[in-house]
C-alpha cells in the first residue's frame, strides 16, 4: 500500500470513531434526560422521547452512580473551584411579544 493510500486509511477510520463517539455522547445525553424526566413522574414526555429517538430506557439505562443533577451539581462545584463563581446556566429571555431567535 502507499503512503497517502494508508494515511486516507487513517483518517477514514479517525473520522468514523469520532463520528460514533459523538452519536454515543448524544444517545447519553437522551438517555440521562430520560431517566431524568422518568424520576421526576413525566411519562408522556419519555415516551414521546423514546419514539422520536428509538432509545428505549428498557435496553438502555443510566447507571447506577450517576444522574442529571449529578452531573450538574459536580459541573457547578467544579466551575466555582475553577473560576471562583457559579456558572451561569440559563438566562431570561426578553419578551417582546414575537419570539426572535437568540443569537449564538
Amino acid at each position: 500500500m502507499s503512503i497517502a493510500l494508508t494515511r486516507a486509511k487513517a483518517d477514514a477510520e479517525s473520522r468514523q470513531q469520532d463520528e460514533r463517539r459523538i452519536a454515543e455522547r448524544k444517545r447519553n445525553l437522551v438517555v440521562l434526560c430520560a431517566r431524568y424526566f422518568q424520576d421526576l413522574g413525566y411519562i408522556s414526555v419519555v415516551q414521546q422521547i423514546q419514539s422520536d429517538t428509538n432509545v428505549s430506557l428498557d435496553k438502555v439505562d443510566a447507571a447506577d452512580n450517576i444522574d442529571l443533577t449529578t452531573i450538574l451539581t459536580e459541573y457547578e462545584d467544579f466551575y466555582e473551584m475553577r473560576f471562583g463563581r457559579k456558572p451561569k446556566i440559563t438566562r431570561k429571555v426578553a419578551n417582546d411579544g414575537d419570539k426572535k431567535e437568540v443569537q449564538r
